[in-house]
């Protein structure tokens, strides 16, 4: 796998290449991730039995996400580039791709730009053995007036096998 040196705070490190095609085995937390959102309670039970399949491709400081499931996306972005126009479920998202610290994976920043009061990150990292993929899925909602973080923000965890030859 091609791997590339990128400025990650400040300092030069090698990122993992994040290519390769990603089954869910799963998910922990995923329902209550989705009813935070206001996502109806069928479409959650379907999306919580769903095995999605996610295809990446990392090509220098380029990185594609196809997800191919209950709902089907391809998305292009360029790593801490300009944010990128995304929608799922008819909310329009303004989405940022950067490394993780640890230049295992990557985060999306997932700003919403209409019809929600919340915003979504999403950080893939890839297994130290490369066999997978954990994504962590955080709904982050306003802060309280006094400053301290909403306790309507939730978390869900999502494990992928690598399906690659």
């Amino acid at each position: 796998r091609e791997r590339g040196m990128v400025m990650v705070d400040g300092k030069a490190i090698q990122v993992k290449n994040m290519s390769g095609r990603f089954l869910l085995v799963k998910n922990e937390g995923f329902e209550e991730f989705l009813a935070a959102q206001g996502v109806p309670w069928a479409l959650r039970k379907a999306a919580n039995k769903a095995c999605p399949l996610h295809h990446l491709t990392h090509v220098g400081n380029k990185v594609q996400i196809a997800i191919s499931g209950i709902i089907n996306s391809q998305t292009n972005y360029v790593v801490n580039g300009p944010p990128v126009e995304t929608q799922i479920q008819g909310r329009v998202f303004l989405d940022h791709v950067t490394y993780l610290p640890t230049a295992d994976g990557i985060c999306t920043s997932k700003r919403v730009q209409s019809g929600a009061t919340y915003n979504l990150t999403v950080a893939r990292r890839l297994l130290p053995d490369g066999t997978g993929m954990i994504m962590t899925s955080t709904a982050l909602f306003p802060p309280s007036e006094q400053g301290q973080p909403n306790k309507n923000n939730v978390q869900c965890i999502q494990t992928f096998q690598r399906i690659d030859p």
